[in-house]
């Protein structure tokens, strides 16, 4: 069946239809997953991102477009939901960055994001230059 068909079995309501879908762009999603953590490689094992995971956002965000794709308007089912598998692992990649970021802040001797307030790092004569 094609990816079209399937489609429309899932929206009837056939979780088998749903499972193939997604084996059947598995490939797809693994590609695109490679392709944005490889991008970004000392980034993502910093935060702890394995491809793995962009994998499984990739497929939660394909089936997240069943409900939305209509076949009457000719597009491929793939080319529908190409965007959203992306758009799924990137906002996987910028949850953990800003959990990352939070840590560092949280932190008392972190090595970086910690808030310098301006009047901590001027000294008096140039506060009072700033304030005239």
């Amino acid at each position: 069946m094609s990816n079209e068909q399937l489609c429309t079995a899932a929206l009837d309501g056939d979780t088998e239809a749903r499972n193939a879908l997604v084996e059947n762009n598995l490939r797809f999603i693994k590609r695109t997953a490679y392709e944005m953590w490889s991008a970004q490689q000392e980034l993502n094992a910093a935060l702890g991102i394995e491809i793995n995971d962009l994998v499984q956002e990739g497929s939660l965000g394909l089936l997240d477009c069943i409900a939305g794709y209509r076949p009457d308007t000719g597009n491929k089912f793939l080319t529908y939901a190409a965007p959203a598998l992306r758009n799924a692992m990137t906002d996987c990649i910028r949850a953990a960055l800003g959990l990352f970021e939070q840590r560092m802040v949280d932190k008392k001797d972190a090595p970086g994001f910690q808030r310098v307030y301006l009047d901590d790092v001027l000294s008096e004569d140039e506060r009072m230059l700033r304030i005239e």
